[in-house]
């Protein structure tokens, strides 16, 4: 049951996942440990692998049992291929990894309380 959504916008996560590292334009690591990516709405970023993602929208919502949805709506390209991509992630709670060519991207926190909307990605 939600109790309380704001959307685009949207409200805000801070759930850092583990022990992340952040980083810009760096590769992703060979380990399976995440690399972090902030983002800020419509700024490309390169997340490694020749893939850029951009920061579209993003949600938070305050559910029952004290457990927080996040959710961020990503466009990501490689070349001339583009793919519009939906992660979502259920706090308390492991990151819940997609598949986006051939990268795995996960939630790691969105925060529309400010303008622009932020958030991170995970990315291994």
């Amino acid at each position: 049951m939600i109790l309380a959504v704001a959307l685009l916008g949207l409200a805000a996560c801070h759930c850092a996942g583990g022990a992340a590292k952040t980083g810009t334009e760096r590769p992703v690591a060979a380990n399976d440990d995440p690399v972090k990516y902030d983002l800020v709405q419509d700024k490309e970023v390169s997340v490694g692998k020749g893939v850029k993602v951009t920061l579209k929208t993003g949600l938070y919502a305050h559910l029952a049992d004290s457990k927080n949805e996040s959710l961020l709506s990503l466009e990501a390209r490689r070349g001339d291929e583009t793919k519009n991509v939906t992660l979502e992630r259920v706090t308390p709670g492991a990151p819940n990894y997609t598949d986006v060519f051939g990268l795995q991207m996960a939630v790691d926190y969105v925060d529309p309380y400010h303008q622009p909307l932020t958030g991170a990605v995970l990315v291994r």
